[in-house]
């Protein structure tokens, strides 16, 4: 199945359910409901069974764990969250360990302050951290779209707690 273009995971588990054949005949996953239906439970379950191979001791890519030691180090900050097995969006990189959370509470104006000055240092040091997104205060900046600067964020949920919007932490996911 790596002749067809698309996801080679979902490709490998729909052919594992329906057989190569049917996912070469289809040039893609089956249109079969059972397939459909098994591909999306496995994706769906995969993050609770998946950590990174190679990683530090709690989950964290290398490159996740420089940022979050570079964030203690400069910052002093040192309420950072990591890899997680569940509680995120889906497709979330806490599920593969390349993403941290900067906490900033209790929130105040001053945290706020103080967040910026952390966020704007990962910015403008994004290309050599390699910083894939960072999120912050109802804010999101990718350098992907770095023209852009910092856009409006809206959690995939649509919900609008503080800590759906990043409010209270700054999140930084990594290449």
């Amino acid at each position: 199945v790596q002749r067809i273009p698309g996801d080679l995971v979902s490709l490998t588990l729909a052919a594992y359910n329906a057989g190569p054949y049917a996912v070469l005949r289809h040039a893609g996953i089956p249109p079969f409901a059972e397939t459909q239906a098994y591909v999306r439970a496995i994706l769906a379950a995969l993050p609770r069974f998946t950590r990174i191979v190679g990683g530090t001791a709690d989950g964290l890519t290398a490159e996740a764990a420089r940022v979050r030691q570079l964030v203690i180090d400069t910052f002093g900050v040192t309420d950072i969250g990591g890899f997680a097995s569940d509680g995120h969006a889906p497709g979330s990189d806490h599920y593969t360990g390349r993403a941290i959370d900067i906490m900033l509470t209790p929130r105040s104006a001053e945290r706020t302050a103080f967040g910026w000055r952390i966020a704007t240092y990962l910015q403008s040091n994004g290309q050599a951290l390699g910083i894939s997104y960072l999120i912050w205060d109802g804010r999101i900046w990718s350098p992907a779209r770095a023209g852009e600067g910092w856009r409006t964020y809206t959690h995939p949920s649509g919900g609008t707690s503080a800590t759906l919007l990043h409010l209270d932490h700054i999140h930084v996911s990594v290449l």
